[in-house]
């Protein structure tokens, strides 16, 4: 039976696969928020001609381009740190996008997009007031064992749901310095992690399922960090310290303190080196100085940038 009454945004469903492609098991990612998915032409080619007067533009989509993003709490939960696992790697992960949540109803299966897809960017937000964020954005993977493609779904056995993991607050979250000391005086934290990606569309998929597709090249990693000056605090006197010398500092940016297990973030004991590219001021008159820094992993580095779960 066809989906026929209209469909509200807590029904579209994002899934893991723990399945086969022939036999698909699908777990519903229970942390994701709000859903979106941009499908467009891949390209567009003007097909204007003298036919009719006036003449009138007129163009022929050709293939098809499409990408999907949500953002969700951070719980450090299977679902999501799958697609953070996936993000990190560069690799593809199975995922199924549909109208519907996974399983037969009597309404029907779920529409939507099924295939390997690439985690192409992750964005970590440790606000002080706030719950601690991600926001995952995908693309069709372009070296697939299963290529994206348009599926109805047909699932009548779900895969072992998912436990919900408990949600990080974003004061958790910790800069920590060579010691391996957090910083107290930081406010805000942001972590971004972005791939830079290669075309690797070709002539394998036909239409209708003829999607764009890209793979992982080099990674990109940035983090920005707030705080308000205090002259006598030598972590922050660090910051200044490094800027005026071109000189990398060393940190570790982690969703938990460095001393607490399980705490995952870009970082290594003593730190990884980081080069500040942005050190702006805020002086307003009714406000403390606010500094909101930018930093990327250094050129000149005596430790490389890494990924760590604390132990």
């Amino acid at each position: 039976m066809a989906n026929t009454g209209k469909l509200i945004g807590a029904d579209y469903s994002i899934a893991r696969d723990s399945g086969s492609w022939a036999a698909p098991a699908h777990i519903p990612l229970i942390g994701a928020k709000d859903i979106k998915i941009t499908a467009k032409p891949a390209g567009e080619a003007d097909a204007s001609d003298r036919v009719s007067t006036p003449v009138y533009e007129k163009k022929i989509p050709i293939r098809h381009n499409v990408e999907w993003s949500f953002n969700a709490l951070w719980n450090g939960g299977a679902g999501l740190a799958a697609l953070r696992n996936a993000l990190i790697a560069g690799t593809a992960i199975r995922l199924a996008l549909m109208n519907r949540r996974p399983a037969a109803t009597t309404t029907g299966g779920g529409v939507g997009y099924r295939g390997d897809w690439l985690i192409k960017k992750g964005s970590f937000k440790f606000g002080l007031r706030d719950a601690q964020t991600v926001d995952f954005a995908g693309c069709p993977h372009g070296d697939p064992t299963n290529a994206v493609v348009s599926f109805t779904d047909a699932t009548t056995t779900l895969g072992t749901a998912e436990t919900q993991a408990t949600k990080k607050i974003g004061s958790i979250g910790s800069v920590n310095d060579s010691a391996n000391a957090p910083i107290t005086a930081i406010k805000d934290i942001s972590l971004d992690i972005e791939w830079d990606t290669c075309d690797a569309t070709d002539r394998t998929a036909a239409s209708p399922d003829d999607y764009d597709a890209y793979m992982a090249t080099r990674i990109k990693l940035s983090a920005g960090i707030a705080f308000q000056w205090k002259e006598d605090d030598t972590q922050l006197v660090a910051f200044r310290t490094a800027w005026k010398a071109n000189s990398a500092i060393l940190l570790s940016i982690l969703d938990g303190a460095y001393a607490t297990a399980g705490s995952w973030g870009v970082g290594a004991a003593g730190g990884v080196s980081w080069s500040i590219t942005d050190y702006p001021l805020d002086a307003n008159l009714t406000d403390g100085q606010l500094y909101s820094v930018k930093l990327v992993p250094a050129g000149n580095y005596t430790v490389a940038p890494a990924f760590l779960t604390t132990s």
